[in-house]
């Protein structure tokens, strides 16, 4: 068991070292920007701002666009339910690591909401066909 955490280990310590050595080097120093630019960055309060209300048109082309979110949130909450549930089966038991691992599933469901309804999805269907089916079945008398 301890030789496979060692390959294990060093497999993944690989890994991250390759992608570590594919970055491209960064400038040696920032553009350093003086106070005049930062004056002129940040501080508006001469010029009033140029806002003006969505006509018709543009409102009906707005219409629904929120749909996208509501589809990425649930993507992740999906993939959030798929992983928790995944480390307390797993017999996990430190709250820290759980809070990280649903965490990691909201992450992973936001950025691939079909991931994370996969994993809800099949968490959901493998906890249901591996303890809810059969305590029903033999609560019953079926087997």
């Amino acid at each position: 068991m301890q030789r496979k955490h060692s390959i294990v280990a060093l497999v993944a310590a690989g890994l991250i070292s390759v992608q570590a050595h594919a970055q491209e080097a960064l400038p040696a120093s920032p553009a350093v920007f003086g106070e005049a630019e930062l004056t002129a960055l940040f501080d508006s309060a001469d010029k009033p701002l140029q806002l003006s209300a969505l006509s018709e048109q543009e409102m009906r082309e707005t219409e629904g666009a929120w749909w996208p979110v509501v589809y990425r949130v649930g993507g992740g909450l999906a993939g959030m339910y798929g992983a928790g549930y995944g480390y307390l089966a797993a017999g996990g038991r430190d709250p820290y690591t759980f809070i990280g691992t649903a965490l990691g599933g909201f992450a992973g469901g936001l950025w691939s909401p079909v991931k994370g309804y996969r994993s809800a999805i099949g968490t959901f269907g493998g906890a249901f066909s591996s303890t809810a089916l059969p305590t029903f079945g033999s609560n019953r008398g079926w087997w």
